[in-house]
């Protein structure tokens, strides 16, 4: 409970306003790490992670680090103003090393960093694949006896 008091002449006027114990929109940071989509993993020499603060509160600094090194990385602002997103693009090799990659984030008014980590397993992705056949385009399949047919597997 907060409570506003004025004093003014032989007045004395009093406010009290406390906030609901359920409200979370006053706290520490929540940080939510996401990994590269599968297709990334599977089709690209690069990854992308998603570092995702949620309740973050203005200026706050969000860095990325694998084994202590520092990772270059952007801030990227969000449609909601106290979320923000931190993208690190890492080699895919890199990524499937199964290294751990740490998101920080510090602010002013926090007395402590806060980190999450994580780490590519092996068999995290155990969904059943999809399979897809890609065809060619049109002009190829009626120029040519012979085509290339694409197989994409995903999961």
């Amino acid at each position: 409970v907060y409570t506003c008091q004025v004093n003014h002449e032989k007045d004395l006027i009093s406010q009290n306003i406390s906030r609901p114990l359920d409200d979370s929109s006053c706290g520490e940071p929540k940080i939510t790490i996401l990994p590269p989509p599968v297709e990334q993993e599977l089709m690209e020499m690069t990854v992308t992670l998603t570092c995702r603060v949620s309740d973050a509160p203005y200026s706050i600094t969000v860095s990325w680090n694998r084994k202590k090194e520092h990772l270059e990385s952007e801030i990227q602002p969000t449609e909601h103003e106290d979320i923000v997103e931190s993208k690190v693009i890492i080699s895919t090799r890199d990524w499937l090393s199964g290294d751990y990659f740490e998101c920080m984030v510090t602010h002013d008014d926090m007395p402590t960093p806060k980190a999450e980590r994580i780490n590519w397993k092996k068999g995290q992705h155990l969904l059943p694949p999809s399979v897809s056949v890609l065809l060619p385009p049109t002009e190829e399949i009626s120029a040519h006896k012979t085509i290339a047919l694409t197989c994409f597997v995903r999961g």
